[in-house]
């Protein structure tokens, strides 16, 4: 199954608290979408052997079934996730394609739903 990791960045000085609490709201977001799973980031352990697992903070892995409308609505739920939190943009990587969302044309938009589709798929989508 295609997995997409989704990177909140928040303003330079947020706090990781505050980014937890972003990274948590996109999720949420996502998951009422019904078509995909969401989970943290595994964050590195440290050597000393103490240290037990925990997420890095403000990183997502979306998994599912990746169609052309899955896209656009995981699209949808970025865009309007950004219009109405503090987070500065979402990263959005798919292997080795990487699509930063900020405020973005309707064109724009389309343009990244069709790259996305493409990786994904393994070829080109029409939307």
């Amino acid at each position: 199954m295609p997995e997409v990791t989704l990177d909140v960045i928040a303003d330079d000085g947020s706090m990781p608290t505050q980014l937890d609490a972003l990274a948590r709201q996109l999720a949420f977001d996502i998951r009422a979408l019904r078509m995909f799973s969401v989970q943290g980031v595994a964050a590195p352990t440290s050597s000393d052997g103490k240290s037990t697992t925990a997420n890095q903070i403000g990183t997502l892995v979306v998994s599912g079934v990746f169609s052309a409308t899955a896209i656009r609505a995981l699209r949808d739920v970025i865009v309007a996730y950004l219009d109405r939190t503090k987070a500065r943009a979402v990263t959005v990587r798919v292997g080795s394609t990487e699509v930063t969302l900020t405020g973005a044309s309707a064109s724009d938009l389309s343009e990244i739903a069709r790259q996305l589709t493409s990786t994904v798929e393994g070829g080109p989508a029409e939307l």
